[in-house]
């Protein structure tokens, strides 16, 4: 082939072996060989040359590569071109790797360009340096060459400097993969490298890491020196340099230092151990040229010391010897100084070693800090380099002498207790609070300021010296007052004069701007504790002086709440000392600063919640702890932090003991007599001001300015104000604070604060309509006119205030128990006006609750219009119509859901209760005209869904008792004659049964329906036998026996003479069926009545635990007149029909008696436990009691313990609601009778709001049994439903009524023929078996 042909083929597909072989030379033209190259280069990809191919093309194609070809295309094709082979060739020859490594290895080359291609080229011919076969002699060199080259590079850095980023980009990519290659190259095939080229390459490496910036490549440099370590040996000649360089490295950041501490780690367990600590050692000693070598080694010897596990290697180094070596670079730098300092640190924090030092090693360490404290900022300085350094040694310095026991140390070292005390001494203002904190422990520990000490003064003026030179914070403050107070508790009679002139009293002098309580409080601490202890002209002046910082305009606000805090506290030590006069004095001038508006609020604040905590309890006075300090925030959304505190009492000076709070309970005393006059006292009694304290109630409701205080004294006053014991004898002050609260509900008056924006006007008719409810507790000594005023205040706060209509709905409930007389004229006005909160769902619950608590109180519906009953029904009608469809899913778990769901279904139950007891309250001769009216509601609240079976039954209802008056009873046959035809008929919703007597001509039908179950009895006269009439009767024959009438015979005279249609016929059920016997058998064990249980628990006094509580059988009288005013007395034996509520009727098991309560539609057994047996000897925890009580949902608790009852006193799975009765007090009416005040309080678990007991209430004797009785009903209807996981309420009708459809469901299918097509009006009918009409239109 000539020339020409040969050119001709680079337009070909591929150029074959043969072709390479016989044409391809040096001699074609320069241009023509690129081109053939070019396009073997492509024809790699699909086509494998022979090597001797490619060698006879790379020889003759050199030229490309040469210095000569400024063409960087044509080398990088050459170079890629060999990568292309070699990656084509599963094994190469050795000549094939030598011949292509030297072109890499040719010098010079053009850029680093071409480098870093040559650098990629060889890794490809070595595999990555995992093959180096033929030219293991020479990459040694060529890779040492490589590094002089880039070091080289960085020498001429100022050049750099003026390059672009991306030049600088790829000289440090070429330095990664030169490492990284290197790396490769030490880890696979090292051990071909001859130790000359060994030595040399790691030379180069240690050269670039001492003079070139390695802040981008550290982690491949330490990579390197990891492989070398771990797959090879350092040259011992370069062990030296290289432990340098990875010393330096462990001090930089983070991650770095991590991976040299393996890498050192590694070489110290490697076989060259003992020469590498041995450089250490020497670096630590001799080398003061690198800074950053010698504070690696520092850390290298702190990272020996502090680790758990150590090796051979790592054992043979001990600690005085680490901490020998340590110190030996002291005072060369100040950096390798602070690392020395940091290493002492380290050392002291770690008990393991800090338990091992000797003599020798303290001795050393006192050295390095004593030294290094040199550099703390003792001085001022104005350079910023300097603070910084200083405040980092101070810091360190600071976590040193956390650790440091001086305790241990002093009898130690006696010969450095003196320099050492200095020391700390001279450091003192620098220091932080925990390293000044134990200089005072010193102090404290020493006793040096205690009278005992013969230098105490001395040292007494130092610690005042200290507090007045401002140079301690605040923590360091109080640690100091702490050991003067600690001093107090062990003055006498001598040295509390001194305390008070050398310390207190110029103390006191300068701190009336302090501010923080833990400086402040303990100088009060010893001002009270000095005062009551020691009786000293020179120590009076301290109490004026608390006064006097208390009306100090310069005074902090902290000073005042401490002086008014140690005020307090001092009546508290005369209450428990029994001191009359000064309790009086004290008393009089807490009220004095209650009842003066230009004191400071923080002090007028505690003496208020000082007042508000007193209570009475017949002629004793006691003080309580707990007022909800919340009430305020959560009503009228106030800040809690503008409610002060009383400062703890601390007991320091007793028993070294400290306390959290200040502890406000104080027993009765009854030192303390209720008077209406503040002045009254004596050597033997004390008067509290009760009229003054209400006077001034009323006063701050009109004229307070401060709205915190006015606040909080109404969110409050009710808890007082219902303490009659307190207050009965002020009577006048209370008749004018229920005027003036009365006047601030109908608007007649105003509050004088100014009231913040974020708060309505209704928010704070809420505590004032509490307050006024709470005055129910005195309604026995008010006037006819001032319960209609009672009345008429909680009507209007139910007609203007939204907010508060909760609280208005629950006091007029009150009403309806306790002051009927004067709500009865008002009650249609408060139907209208509830009838127009119904779109408030919020209300709901208290709305029906009400309307069903009046249902039960007859004498004051007796006059109730028409025009009332419609307001009834109609609240009740339109929260059926607006039920809440939207429940959330019955199998969600969560707390919050169940609740909602339960509250909605407890409203459609309660609305249905209103209309059903509402309806059977109504004349006979009345109920008629509701029922169209009734049944339009009902149907506008089914409209457009399936009628539910309450709406079905309440029309059942409607239609047993619109006309007849008789009791909801289940009554069942009562033929005697065992002789009778039987059959049994379906129709609509109810059972018709006829039973015919075979002999005697009786008929008895009996109507079962979800409502209840009649029976009649008739004769039929007509059929029977002439010879009956006859006086005397005589005959040979017996008389002739049969039956007369059928039951069919009978109910035809019933039906429609003119036919009824299919789906009207009444179905007959087969007589002769098991399963319509034994489903009319369990229809008529079902109770016609709502059937509810609850338990009734007696707590006698001081009991706690529940086995004592449950085994009382003895209660008080006021338990048994509450008993009897529950529920009438039955005996469990002989009175079948009452529900017993799980109670044994046979052996007495329970008892022989029980109580309970019915009406026309419910009735309700009470599981007394003191009425069942107890026999602690066989049942000591009363469990056959508990197994009734904890199964009860609703648990009335008469408490008499006089202590609070918690609702885990009996616990049980099953127990929502703990209706707690406890009694307040007691007085004689104004006609003479006894009677007694009771506080009911409703506890529930998890957080359930629906009783009107949610918060106390205080109801007398005579009201409470009907009052408990309604609640606790109401609280088992939603405690079922709770229990039901938020289900729909089954009535015990409703669940009847399924029971019908379920048997008429049965037989209905096979009387309608299978081809009768129904209409869905009909399909609706046969559904609900009714077609829902007026039947008062034909009946």
């Amino acid at each position: 082939m000539n020339n020409k042909s040969l050119l001709d083929l680079s337009s070909e597909p591929a150029i074959k072996d043969t072709d390479i072989l016989s044409y391809f030379d040096a001699n074609l033209p320069f241009k023509k060989r690129h081109q053939i190259v070019r396009s073997i280069y492509h024809g790699l990809k699909y086509y494998i040359y022979s090597s001797t191919s490619i060698i006879q093309v790379w020889q003759n194609i050199q030229d490309f590569i040469s210095t000569k070809n400024d063409n960087a295309a044509f080398r990088e094709l050459v170079y890629n071109l060999m990568m292309r082979y070699v990656s084509t060739q599963k094994h190469l020859s050795i000549i094939e790797r030598h011949t292509f490594f030297q072109t890499i290895e040719k010098d010079p080359f053009q850029d680093i360009a071409e480098l870093q291609l040559r650098l990629k080229s060889l890794s490809v011919l070595t595999d990555e340096g995992h093959k180096i076969s033929g030219i293991e002699n020479r990459v040694g060199p060529l890779l040492s060459a490589w590094f002089n080259q880039y070091l080289q590079w960085q020498s001429q850095a100022t050049e750099l400097q003026g390059k672009d980023a991306d030049s600088k980009l790829v000289h440090l990519l070429f330095f990664k993969s030169l490492f990284k290659f290197s790396t490769n190259l030490v880890k696979f095939q090292w051990f071909l490298v001859p130790e000359p080229q060994m030595l040399q390459l790691v030379n180069s490496v240690v050269q670039i890491c001492n003079h070139a910036r390695l802040e981008d490549v550290v982690t491949e440099v330490l990579m390197f020196f990891d492989s070398m370590i771990r797959y090879s040996v350092i040259p011992k000649a370069s062990l030296y340099d290289t432990v340098l360089i990875l010393c330096s490295t462990y001090i930089s950041t983070y991650s770095y230092s991590k991976l040299a501490q393996s890498v050192i780690f590694n070489l110290i367990s490697s076989p060259v151990s003992n020469l590498a600590f041995e450089n250490v050692f020497n670096i630590l000693q001799y080398n003061r040229s690198n800074v950053n070598a010698v504070r690696g080694a520092v850390r290298l010897m702190r990272f020996l010391m502090l680790q758990e596990v150590k090796n051979d290697a790592i054992a043979s180094i001990t600690l005085s010897s680490s901490i020998e070596f340590t110190e030996f670079p002291l005072g060369f730098n100040e950096n390798v100084d602070f690392e020395i300092l940091g290493t002492v640190y380290l050392f002291l924090r770690t008990p393991s070693i800090l338990n091992r030092l000797n003599f020798l090693d303290w001795h050393r360490i006192l050295n390095i800090l004593m030294y290094c404290s040199q550099y703390l900022p003792l001085k001022a300085s104005t350079s910023k380099e300097a603070f910084s350094k200083t405040a980092a040694f101070a810091n360190i310095y600071d976590r040193v002498l956390d650790f440091l026991d001086f305790e241990a140390l002093i009898p130690l070292l006696q010969q450095f207790q003196v320099k050492l005390v200095f020391f700390l001494k001279d450091v003192l203002p620098v220091l932080k609070p925990k390293i000044r904190k134990k200089l005072l422990r010193l102090f404290e520990t020493y006793n040096l300021i205690f009278p005992c000490n013969q230098y105490w003064v001395f040292n007494l003026e130092f610690l005042l010296g200290i507090y007045q030179c401002k140079t301690f914070d605040l923590e360091d403050r109080a640690l100091l007052f702490k050991l003067v107070e600690d001093a107090c508790s062990v003055a006498d009679e001598n040295s509390a004069p001194i305390l008070c002139s050398k310390f207190l009293f110029p103390v006191i002098e300068s701190f009336s701007k302090e501010s923080d309580d833990c400086v402040v409080s303990p100088v009060y601490n010893m001002l009270f504790f000095l005062s009551v202890n020691f009786q000293n002209p020179g120590l009076k002046d301290c109490i004026d002086h608390i006064f006097q910082q208390l009306i100090s305009d310069t005074s902090s606000v902290t000073v005042r709440r401490l002086a008014t805090s140690t005020l307090i506290r001092l009546f508290y030590y005369y209450y428990d000392l029994r001191d009359a006069v000064p309790i009086q004095e004290t008393l009089a001038k807490m009220l004095e600063i209650l009842e003066t508006p230009s004191f400071p609020f923080v002090s007028r604040m505690l003496c208020l919640q000082f007042f508000l905590r007193f209570r009475a309890n017949g002629t004793s006075i006691y003080i309580c702890e707990n007022i909800d300090l919340n009430e305020p925030f959560k009503v009228l959304n106030v800040d809690s932090e503008l409610i002060p505190a009383v400062y703890p009492i601390s007991d320091s000076f007793v028993n070294s003991a400290t306390v959290e709070k200040h502890i406000w309970e104080r027993k009765e005393n009854d030192l303390i007599k209720i008077s209406n006059h503040s002045t009254e006292y004596g050597k033997d009694f004390v008067t509290f001001p009760t009229s003054s304290l209400l006077r001034f109630y009323r006063k701050s409701m009109a004229t307070e300015s401060n709205w915190t205080i006015l606040m909080f004294m109404i969110t409050h006053l009710a808890d007082q104000i219902s303490n009659r014991s307190m207050f009965i004898g002020a009577l006048e002050e209370i008749y004018n604070l229920l005027d003036f609260m009365c006047d601030i509900v109908f608007e007649r008056v105003s509050i004088s604060a100014e009231i913040p924006s974020n708060i309505r006007k209704a928010n704070i008719m809420i505590p004032i309509l509490q307050n006024v409810q709470m005055l129910f507790v005195y309604h026995d000594q008010f006037s006819r006119a001032q319960e209609d005023e009672l009345v008429s205040v909680f009507f209007a706060g139910l007609q203007k205030w939204n907010e508060a209509c909760h609280v208005s709905i629950h006091s007029l409930m009150l009403c309806c128990y306790e002051l009927p007389v004067s709500i009865r004229k008002q009650l249609p006005a408060i139907l209208v006006t509830l009838s127009r909160l119904i779109t408030k769902p919020d209300l709901s619950v208290h709305i029906l609750e009400f309307l069903c608590s009046l249902a039960r109180l007859p004498d004051l519906i007796a006059n109730f219009t028409d025009a009332d009953y419609r307001q009834i029904f109609a609240i009740a009608l339109k929260y059926i119509q607006h039920r809440d469809f939207t429940k959330e899913s019955k199998d969600s778990n969560d707390t919050e859901s169940i609740l909602k769901n339960s509250y909605s279904s407890y409203v459609l139950a309660l609305a249905y209760s209103v209309l059903q007891i509402w309806f059977l309250s109504l004349r006979l001769t009345e109920r008629k005209k509701f029922v169209p009216w009734i049944l339009r509601g009902l149907k506008l609240a089914s409209e457009g869904k399936p009628l539910e079976d309450l709406c079905l039954v309440q029309y059942d209802m409607m239609q047993q008792f619109c006309y007849s008056n008789s009791d909801i009873n289940n009554q069942t046959s009562t033929f005697v004659d065992s002789d009778v035809e039987s059959e049994t008929w379906i129709r609509g919703n109810s059972l018709f049964t006829i039973n015919v007597s075979v002999n005697s001509g009786f008929l008895e039908a009996v109507i079962r329906r979800p409502t209840g179950t009649t029976q009649y009895t008739f004769r039929n006269e007509a059929s029977l036998q002439k010879f009956l009439w006859e006086e005397n009767l005589t005959s040979s024959k017996a008389l002739t026996r049969g039956l007369l009438c059928t039951p069919s015979s009978f109910v035809s005279h019933f039906l429609d003479p003119h036919g009824i249609s299919l789906y009207n016929q009444p179905l007959l059920l087969p007589s002769n069926d098991d399963s319509v016997r034994r489903a009319i058998s369990v229809f008529d064990r079902i109770p016609v009545i709502e059937s509810l249980k609850a338990g009734l628990v007696y707590v006698g006094y001081q009991q706690r635990r529940e086995a004592d509580i449950l085994a009382n059988t003895n209660p008080s009288e006021d338990f048994l007149t509450f008993l009897n005013g529950l529920g009438t007395l039955f005996e469990l034996k002989t009175d079948q029909k009452v529900f017993a509520g799980g109670l044994d009727r046979e052996n007495d098991i329970d008892g022989a008696f029980a109580y309970c309560w019915k009406d026309k539609v419910t009735q309700m057994v009470f599981h007394c436990t003191t009425m069942m047996p107890t026999n602690i000897e066989h049942d000591p925890g009363c469990t056959l009691k508990k197994r009734h009580i904890g199964n009860d949902f609703v648990t009335i608790i008469f408490n008499e313990s006089g202590l609070e009852y918690d609702f885990d006193t009996i616990p049980s799975q099953f127990n929502f609601v703990n209706i707690v009765i406890t009694p307040e007090s007691e007085s004689i009416r104004r006609t003479g009778r006894q009677i007694k005040f009771y506080k009911v309080k409703a506890l529930t678990k998890y957080d359930i709001d629906f009783s009107l007991f949610r918060r106390y209430k205080i109801v007398s004797s005579d009201a409470l049994p009907a009052i408990v009785r309604d609640v606790t009903l109401n609280a088992a209807v939603f405690s079922h439903i709770y229990h039901r996981s938020a289900g729909d309420y089954v009535h015990i009708w409703a669940e009847r009524l399924r029971q019908l459809k379920r048997l008429r469901e049965k037989f209905q299918a096979s009387v309608l023929p299978e081809d009768y097509n129904l209409d869905e009006q009909t399909k609706t009918k046969l559904q609900n078996g009714t077609n829902f009409s007026d039947f008062t239109s034909y009946l």
